[in-house]
């Protein structure tokens, strides 16, 4: 699948960088799982532009609720289009992409199974349920848990981000993460009130799973 899109996507770099060079790296990874990046040079300028590319195999007949969008017609690339940031060769690309409750999963499935804490992944949980709306559901959690054919292996407990302990860590992981997302004032604002919104939401939605259940389910895995 990937080799079809090749040719499209040095296509599409062409149109927006101008003329270039394009390569994909393949990285080691799981036999369930597939990494590589796809780096593009343009001729005129010194910077690259790279895309991440990640894919988790999933159980036979599994798959998440998606959404298709037209991509010219998203808010943020219509602005882009308008303002002659972005020049899309082809108008008519559809995305399906995960609904936001389904990626909200993912975020929780990430922050209880990393064995190290991504302060990205805290916040893109506060802003899907505080900027979204997104309600946190314990049943559409557990079933991204067993979505994927890497069996769900827990690296915390349920209550792990109820405790005093684990506040701490949550400030460490986006003091040493979140500058590198958002910029610097709003950065500097977060870290002066020790990014009390993102310790709290992290709170409200593992207290909020909780009461839902998670805690007898991470107890037949062993945590």
């Amino acid at each position: 699948m990937l080799a079809k899109t090749y040719p499209r996507a040095v296509n599409a770099c062409t149109v927006q960088f101008g003329l270039g060079s394009m390569e994909q790296q393949i990285k080691k990874s799981r036999k369930s799982a597939y990494k590589a990046m796809f780096v593009f040079r343009p001729e005129r300028e010194r910077e690259r532009i790279a895309v991440r590319l990640e894919f988790e195999m999933l159980e036979q007949g599994r798959q998440p609720e998606f959404e298709p969008h037209v991509l010219r017609e998203l808010p943020q690339v219509a602005g882009l289009v308008t303002g002659g940031q972005l020049i899309l060769p082809y108008t008519s690309s559809i995305l399906l992409v995960e609904t936001p409750e389904e990626i909200l999963s993912d975020k929780i499935r990430a922050l209880f199974e990393r064995r190290y804490l991504k302060g990205r992944d805290i916040y893109d949980l506060w802003w899907i349920v505080t900027q979204m709306g997104v309600k946190p559901l314990w049943s559409v959690a557990q079933k991204k848990l067993t979505m994927y054919q890497a069996r769900f292996v827990p690296a915390r407990m349920a209550d792990h981000f109820l405790t005093k302990a684990s506040k701490d860590e949550i400030i460490q992981a986006l003091d040493s993460d979140l500058a590198r997302f958002v910029p610097q004032n709003i950065f500097l604002a977060y870290k002066k009130e020790n990014f009390r919104p993102f310790v709290e939401t992290l709170k409200q939605v593992s207290q909020t799973l909780m009461d839902q259940g998670m805690g007898d389910y991470f107890e037949s895995c062993g945590r």
